[in-house]
């Protein structure tokens, strides 16, 4: 887990948007899944409603991966278009 927490804190530091994913949601209970979000949330210094959860196996978190995946992308084109409207030189 230390080189996500390294690539994490890259991350934080260069503001770079991003979510964590935690996969094989299937595996354990709704419980648990709680749990572990809320540890990711707390180790990673995330918000909570950026550990998404997921599940090949029966589709679970497909929609709201998908959903942050298109947020992320805005969020990055609005802040390219205003780089390019308010140059630094």
């Amino acid at each position: 887990m230390e080189p996500d927490l390294v690539c994490a804190q890259f991350l934080h530091d260069t503001d770079l948007p991003f979510s964590l994913v935690a996969t094989k949601a299937d595996k354990i209970s709704k419980n648990q899944i709680a749990r572990q979000r809320a540890l990711f949330a707390k180790a990673f210094d995330v918000p909570l409603k950026d550990v998404i959860v997921t599940s090949a196996e029966d589709g679970r978190g497909r929609e709201e991966l998908v959903n942050s995946v298109a947020a992320w992308i805005n969020i990055l084109e609005a802040q390219t278009l205003e780089v390019e409207e308010n140059p630094i030189l």
